[in-house]
């Protein structure tokens, strides 16, 4: 999900995908679909993910060290402008829809900058991950097409948390298997065996790699399948 945003979640290019995916069936479960606002929904997605939540999250990972060609302001910046943009278009779906929709609005807000800022801690684990970019992001988007709560919310949420859940296991810094493929580097082997250090140092690097091509794969998929349902039910 977000990580989407969230540790080495946030370098899978596709990670964007996945949380229009969910919107799309969010939208899609809905009696009736408004087009336009399933293209505000991706609007948000862009300002909100995109502008506000990965340079956010660049700012406090545990991964920042890593991010050489963009000095900290500008990601100041950039986040500053996509939280104003994500404001900005929630107030104009507010307006054009329901008041109902400023509680929707600041709780995505807080879930957004709260979770990447990591404040509060407690906040920033796999379930906060779940809950913001996976049942949050789907319900809202049934949510901002209805204007009413209903029990298919339910499963909606809890189908949004298992997909953000298995993001996070695949490719968050935290998750068990990253944290055991960077351990693997760490690991001194007495005596040591130049080659064999040398091949084990490949083969985590191409383990790593490789669940960042899962993760995108599994990205592209339900963006395909949403598009895909979304075609069906236009046409």
């Amino acid at each position: 999900m977000p990580a989407a945003p969230g540790g080495l979640a946030a370098t899978t290019g596709a990670v964007p995908l996945a949380v229009v995916a969910l919107v799309t069936f969010g939208a899609l479960v809905s009696s009736t679909l408004h087009l336009d606002r399933l293209l505000i929904t991706y609007l948000l997605i862009l300002f909100g993910l995109v502008f506000t939540a990965y340079p956010l999250d660049a700012l406090k990972s545990d991964w920042k060290f890593m991010i050489k060609g963009i000095q900290p302001w500008k990601l100041i910046l950039i986040g500053t402008i996509g939280l104003v943009g994500f404001i900005g278009i929630s107030t104009y779906a507010i307006l054009q829809t329901s008041r109902i929709g400023i509680l929707v609005a600041v709780i995505l807000i807080l879930s957004v900058v709260c979770y990447n800022l990591e404040t509060p801690i407690w906040f920033h684990n796999k379930y906060g991950f779940a809950i913001s970019w996976g049942s949050l992001a789907i319900t809202a988007s049934y949510f901002y097409q209805t204007i009413q709560l209903n029990w298919i919310m339910i499963p909606l949420a809890v189908t949004g948390f298992i997909i953000a859940m298995q993001e996070w296991f695949t490719t968050n810094t935290k998750s068990p298997i990253q944290q055991s493929l960077t351990k693997l580097k760490t690991i001194n082997y007495l005596p040591i065996d130049e080659l064999a250090v040398m091949t084990r140092e490949k083969n985590r690097v191409i383990i790593r790699k490789e669940t960042f091509r899962i993760t995108n794969l599994y990205c592209y998929s339900l963006f395909s399948l949403s598009m895909t349902l979304l075609m069906w039910r236009i046409l």
